[in-house]
């Protein structure tokens, strides 16, 4: 009898992070502002709620045809599809101003992570969800034009109540010749 090398997907605990039931993103709070900077470019304030979702935990395999491939998460896939439009809309509310995370306008993203109870997030996961979110909502042409993610961190709390994402994108002005 031959070993397989491979190992059985084990199916998450329904006690675990990624299945809590005290806060989803379908039932939280999105914002969205701008602020005018000295360049005449304006800051881009975003906030949404619920707990920061690393878009590479919990991938999941599945059979399509003869290949397996890999798909994100239920959370992430539950981030992307309620947060996404109402960022959309109030982008659009706003005017949508200005051209951000173009080859002529890289930005500068600052994001503060809230984490409620339970597993602190993968940072670097994190963060792959909130350009996924940005590009998405077409606040940023493409993820690969935020430049720096300067002041960017993950703070744990121990109220899911304050759970919640915290960004700020500025373009970076004056650095067109780098890129």
């Amino acid at each position: 009898m031959r070993r397989s090398n491979t190992k059985a997907m084990k199916k998450p605990k329904k006690n675990s992070p990624s299945h809590s039931s005290t806060s989803t993103p379908m039932e939280e709070s999105v914002g969205l502002s701008l602020v005018t900077q000295p360049s005449g470019m304006p800051l881009v304030y975003i906030s949404y709620g619920g707990r920061p979702i690393s878009k590479k935990s919990s991938q999941r395999i599945i059979m399509k045809g003869n290949r397996r491939i890999i798909i994100y998460s239920k959370a992430y896939s539950a981030l992307l599809k309620s947060i996404v439009p109402r960022l959309r809309k109030l982008w659009e509310d706003q005017g949508a101003p200005g051209e951000y995370g173009t080859r002529a306008n890289p930005v500068e993203v600052e994001a503060t992570l809230y984490a409620g109870r339970g597993v602190e997030p993968d940072l670097s996961g994190a963060l792959e969800t909130v350009g996924d979110v940005l590009q998405a909502a077409g606040i940023i042409e493409n993820d690969r034009w935020i430049k720096s993610w300067d002041g960017t961190r993950v703070v744990c709390k121990h109220d899911d109540q304050l759970a919640r994402t915290e960004i700020v994108i500025g373009v970076m002005v004056g650095q067109e010749d780098l890129y």
